[in-house]
């Protein structure tokens, strides 16, 4: 699972809303596979690059995340991705610990997608 927090102070559920039609997601079952959002990868340093939207047309038209920098991902995470080749990603929380994940849960403010993980 990937978790999206709040970067600035607009972003948030309302935010998400506006920009993603992920579905709202209570941690109960799974939802969606949307193949139009994409979790792109960096095979040579085994790093997140960012998370987008592609259009029909092939190209960008929302670019949800990208990384500040390179950070490479523990081993184990980088061959879960491999192997899986989707992730769920959820958001938005406010901090990163799993009570304030299960606090927006139970609170109907989490949106939630399975995307497709692509590799560069």
């Amino acid at each position: 699972m990937l978790t999206l927090y709040p970067e600035t102070e607009g972003a948030g559920i309302q935010d998400l809303e506006a920009r993603t039609d992920g579905e709202h997601w209570g941690l109960h079952g799974m939802p969606d596979v949307d193949a139009s959002w994409r979790l792109r990868a960096t095979i040579a340093d085994r790093s997140l690059q960012g998370l987008v939207h592609v259009a029909d047309d092939g190209d960008d038209d929302v670019e949800l995340w990208r990384a500040a920098q390179a950070v490479s991902l523990p081993a184990d995470w980088w061959a879960l991705l491999e192997r899986a080749q989707h992730v769920l990603v959820v958001g938005p929380v406010k901090e990163a610990d799993n009570q304030a994940l299960q606090a927006a849960g139970d609170a109907g403010e989490l949106l939630a997608v399975i995307a497709r993980v692509s590799f560069h």
